[in-house]
């Protein structure tokens, strides 16, 4: 298989019909790509703490998926199939990071826009990306859908969601302080800000039973 991606939890490698394998990385480059980010961006959480967060959530939400996913509208999360231990299979997709630098500004505003829509559909299936790193965690697929790439780290509670929307996390994120086309960088703060709300919050979430 082709390896055609790598990110801090999962190894990607193409697939046939348009779809990848993610395998999990090791915890020892888990460990490596925190130390290295932590001296470079100042990290105040010690790393043994963070690794330990980031395994065990990457655990729950495989574990919380694989069980309920005839329940959810798997689309928006890019048609998961599970395999055994921590391993899926998912559509192939264009990470939005790549898809801004090969398309126009109007493209890309709706890009942001229908990003938006994906985040409400995750609340209304009762999960929503915990990190808000837009531009590494998502992604179109060939009919132009924004789905949610990286379900590694999903967050299931709506309380703990409503401190990240208060705090407006997604400002802090690399994708945004690092989103290279000030105009788009202005107009996802504006629509996030304006969307991304504690009152469409109660509108969209629902618990997943």
């Amino acid at each position: 298989m082709k390896k055609i991606g790598q990110g801090l939890s999962y190894t990607v490698y193409e697939l046939p019909n348009n779809r990848v394998l993610k395998k999990p990385t090791f915890n020892f480059y888990k460990f490596s790509k925190l130390l290295f980010w932590s001296i470079r961006y100042r990290f105040n959480l010690s790393l043994v703490e963070k690794l330990s967060s980031i395994i065990s959530s990457g655990k729950e939400s495989i574990s919380v998926l694989r069980e309920n996913i005839d329940k959810i509208d798997s689309k928006i999360i890019g048609n998961p199939i599970f395999c055994d231990s921590l391993e899926y299979t998912q559509e192939e997709l264009v990470i939005l990071k790549d898809y801004f630098n090969s398309h126009s500004l109007d493209e890309n505003k709706k890009i942001v826009d229908n990003y938006i829509q994906n985040t409400f559909q995750t609340w209304k299936n009762g999960f929503s990306d915990i990190d808000f790193n837009f531009a590494m965690n998502s992604g179109v697929n060939k009919t132009g859908f924004v789905v949610l790439a990286d379900i590694n780290g999903l967050c299931f509670d709506k309380n703990e969601l409503a401190e990240l929307i208060k705090k407006q996390v997604w400002l802090d994120k690399h994708s945004f302080k690092h989103l290279i086309d000030g105009d788009l960088k202005k107009y996802f703060k504006q629509e996030m800000c304006l969307h991304l709300t504690l009152e469409n919050l109660d509108k969209f979430w629902k618990n997943l039973e």
